[in-house]
């Protein structure tokens, strides 16, 4: 236990860098990190999915067709991937070919 609170104690004692700032600010505002980072700017509808899914558990989008729900979940699956590093970030869909569009949208946007 001992251990612990020594080692709890050297991490906070240890000074913030500018560059985790950077990433905490864009891990609370994924809209502007979108922006910032992979120069991809979303209407207020998108970046509302864009934030629901950043933030909480389960959602559902209802929208019509060709409102980028796709698009939309493909840029948020490549900013997590890049805001946080060592994860898995994995996509289920019913068919292959919905598969096939989210890995087309993030070659665009990454590549």
């Amino acid at each position: 236990m001992a251990e612990y609170i020594k080692r709890k104690r050297v991490h906070e004692d240890r000074e913030i860098t500018q560059y985790e700032k950077i990433i905490g600010f864009y891990r609370q505002n994924p809209s502007v990190a979108c922006e910032d980072l992979l120069n991809v700017h979303f209407p207020w509808y998108q970046k509302a999915a864009l934030e629901d899914f950043w933030f909480k558990d389960r959602i559902c989008v209802i929208a019509g067709r060709q409102l980028g729900k796709t698009y939309v979940g493909a840029v948020g699956g490549l900013l997590y991937a890049l805001l946080y590093p060592a994860t898995r970030v994995g996509l289920i869909a019913p068919i292959y070919g919905q598969q096939k569009r989210w890995f087309e949208d993030i070659s665009e946007i990454y590549f």
